[in-house]
């Protein structure tokens, strides 16, 4: 998640409030700094308690917004994301210029789902 935080800090339109590296520090984490926005790795597409962190985030902290990040373009696992609560679902993939935009319509309370759809 190095680059990603590189990536946000870097267009002075973000502000990277931390960083965390497991699911318990997440959720203590989006307690303490009550970001905007919250960018989950999901790094073991069979590790289900990522989005067990966003639905937990979401219930405790309904202002926050979630963003997966996946390298899966798995059905299921975009259902299994929307079901958590998450406000997108997208591939580690993307483009940063198409992140940065996600990142900043999510900040506005907007559901574009996933890069290639767009919902509200």
């Amino acid at each position: 998640m190095y680059g990603l935080s590189f990536t946000l800090k870097a267009t002075h339109k973000f502000e990277v409030v931390g960083e965390v590296h497991d699911e318990d520090t997440a959720l203590l984490s989006a307690g303490k700094l009550l970001p905007d926005v919250v960018i989950i790795a999901l790094n073991n597409p069979g590790c289900h308690e990522n989005f067990e962190v966003c639905r937990q985030i979401i219930r405790k902290y309904p202002h926050t917004a979630v963003i997966i990040l996946s390298l899966s373009d798995d059905t299921e696992l975009l259902l299994t994301a929307l079901k958590a609560g998450a406000s997108a679902y997208v591939n580690k993939n993307i483009i940063p210029a198409r992140l940065l935009n996600l990142v900043q319509q999510v900040g506005y309370g907007q559901y574009p789902i996933s890069d290639n759809t767009k919902s509200s």
